[in-house]
């Protein structure tokens, strides 16, 4: 089982002999062997630097199926997201984003900065209101017996 730099040397002489066949098969046993956010975000980019759009968008997908209760998953759904947004699919991105918000409540400020930069006015106001309520559940676990948890 080599270390991550031994995959992405086999990766490179692979590539460097024009076979990216075969440096997409190992990429598919590097991201086995470390299923690493930055593994799967690497192999994904790597698929759409070979112009492979459509599999560059399943391995992201495949990559938050592997890693969406990992610690580092906000790293993972932000790539994916923005990977979207450079492929003119507004939606999609605002779909990963609401997805994501579910398994990662930071995640808000950057979705907000999408409704901003793509949204219409009423996306924007949902991506607040969406900011409020964690911030409400948030005051609410931190003092449960506060019954008058204002919202700033």
């Amino acid at each position: 089982m080599p270390d991550q730099q031994g995959w992405l040397s086999y990766i490179k002489f692979e590539l460097r002999h024009n076979k990216v066949d075969h440096a997409t098969q190992i990429f598919k046993w590097f991201v086995q062997c470390h299923p690493k956010v930055l593994a799967w975000i690497r192999y994904a980019k790597f698929e759409m630097t070979n112009g492979e759009i459509g599999s560059s968008r399943n391995v992201y997908e495949r990559a938050v199926d592997e890693l969406a209760d990992n610690k580092e998953a906000e790293q993972q759904f932000v790539a994916f997201a923005e990977f979207e947004e450079r492929c003119k699919e507004s939606e999609h991105a605002r779909c990963i984003y609401k997805f994501a918000l579910d398994h990662i409540p930071d995640l808000y400020r950057k979705f907000v900065g999408f409704e901003k930069q793509y949204g219409d006015r009423e996306g924007i106001e949902d991506a607040i209101v969406v900011k409020r309520r964690f911030q409400y559940e948030d005051e609410g676990r931190k003092n449960p017996l506060n019954g008058s948890i204002t919202l700033g």
